[in-house]
């Protein structure tokens, strides 16, 4: 396949992912897995190379292998390997995040504006259910805790939590002075 391609699918899937873990875990896992094949098949010959100069990666795949021995240990191998035999996945995706942020030009604005456009349509939705007493797909509010668009699950407070220190980060990066974008980077 063609490089730019790949790079483009691999940009476009990243930055998108802040709206993929809105929907669900499906897109999220599918972007996540086909981001890592992505950059599998751009950089085959690249991977050794990248693991053997950084040593967040080195450790990365011996922490992989540590979680991997202990599900084979533990009492219910089955239900242990379900969690932790395709973390590996989450190794490429870091390559291809890296990849893609040291080659592409508009990559950390597009991710920006994905953040953004989530956090604000969230923000929005839940002050309509909030007020109005159900969401713009009609999730009704308990009373209790607003949910926007993950209705039952109500992790809308744990998605921006987790995510809003990611999102302050590309802020700095993106609208501070040169100091602060050195800080963001480390």
């Amino acid at each position: 396949m063609d490089s730019k391609f790949l790079l483009s699918f691999q940009k476009y899937s990243i930055s998108l992912l802040p709206i993929f873990l809105i929907t669900g875990p499906a897109l999220s896992d599918l972007s996540i897995s086909l981001t890592g094949l992505a950059f599998i098949f751009s950089n085959y010959k690249k991977i050794f190379k990248l693991i053997k100069k950084n040593y967040f990666l080195l450790f990365f795949i011996i922490f992989y292998f540590y979680i991997l021995t202990l599900s084979f240990v533990s009492e219910n191998i089955f239900l242990s390997l379900e969690n932790s035999l395709f973390y590996f996945r989450y190794f490429f995706f870091i390559l291809s995040v890296n990849y893609v942020y040291k080659n592409s030009t508009n990559f950390i604005k597009l991710f920006f504006i994905s953040f953004l456009f989530a956090f604000v349509l969230l923000i929005l939705d839940s002050y309509f259910q909030f007020f109005y007493g159900y969401n713009i797909l009609g999730y009704k509010y308990d009373g209790i805790r607003l949910s926007s668009f993950f209705n039952d699950e109500k992790i809308l407070g744990s998605y921006l939590s987790r995510l809003l220190p990611i999102f302050l980060g590309i802020c700095v990066y993106l609208f501070g002075k040169f100091k602060y974008k050195m800080i963001a980077v480390i």
